[in-house]
């Protein structure tokens, strides 16, 4: 059973499509040498980039690196979920392609005028556009953290993004410009979502914030849609903590 919800999960979907990926490029990699690399990475030539038009799918399911992959997994699980329950399945794909997609393009654009040669491969920039657009959606949402306690979303995801810059490769500028965009893909998303969202009505004793609001009408439509217990240990409390500040 825990399988079939697995693959439910839009998030829990695109974690194991990386995964057997992951593990395909290991096993050809070892068996036929390095080259197996450049079929699902993206070029920085614009013709060889033509020539493969798939590699702009194929890349951000793609990694090599076992660390890049586990970092990226766990990233996408835990702002993958929230965006599920937020906003709804859906937007999870639709940012995770859309960020994977900017952050090609962008890839390209800055070797065409860089004059520069390489290659991208590795979900960081759809996993940076996920992580961003929750953030935009949710900004004040409460993260319990082990040694700071609670912490607004948008903090975190501050911090986690420097430190993917951080952790970037500065000789390879074209990737560190990737990843940028990717991020920002992700926050003109979370913009376009917050601004197609109707506020929830508001009662003669709800006192509640605009993002409250956010949170608690995507935690209501997914009840909704799908039941009270289908919502994770962290959503129970997170909205039994906002109807608790609505009675006060």
């Amino acid at each position: 059973m825990g399988s079939i919800k697995l693959f439910r999960s839009p998030v829990g979907l695109l974690i194991v499509i990386n995964i057997l990926i992951f593990v395909c490029i290991r096993v050809l990699c070892a068996t036929a040498g390095d080259q197996w690399l450049t079929i699902p990475a993206v070029s920085s030539s614009w013709q060889l980039f033509i020539s493969k038009p798939w590699t702009i799918v194929t890349y951000m399911f793609s990694q090599f690196d076992v660390w890049q992959l586990v970092f990226n997994m766990l990233w996408l699980w835990w702002t993958g979920n929230m965006l599920a329950s937020l906003r709804g399945n859906s937007k999870v794909i639709i940012t995770y392609l859309a960020g994977g997609v900017t952050g090609a393009l962008a890839f390209i654009l800055y070797n065409i005028a860089d004059r520069g040669a390489g290659s991208l491969i590795g979900s960081s920039c759809s996993v940076l556009a996920v992580m961003t657009c929750v953030a935009v959606v949710a900004p004040s949402l409460p993260v319990n953290l082990l040694f700071f306690g609670r912490v607004k979303l948008k903090w975190v995801v501050v911090v986690s993004v420097l430190l993917y810059a951080i952790g970037s490769d500065f000789n390879a500028p074209a990737a560190c410009v990737a990843h940028l965009a990717g991020a920002i893909a992700g926050c003109v998303a979370g913009i376009l979502l917050r601004r197609r969202i109707k506020p929830a009505r508001r009662g003669a004793n709800l006192s509640l914030g605009k993002d409250d609001e956010l949170i608690l009408n995507g935690l209501l439509d997914k009840v909704r849609r799908s039941g009270y217990t289908s919502l994770t240990p962290s959503e129970r409390i997170l909205l039994i903590d906002i109807t608790k500040r609505i009675g006060k």
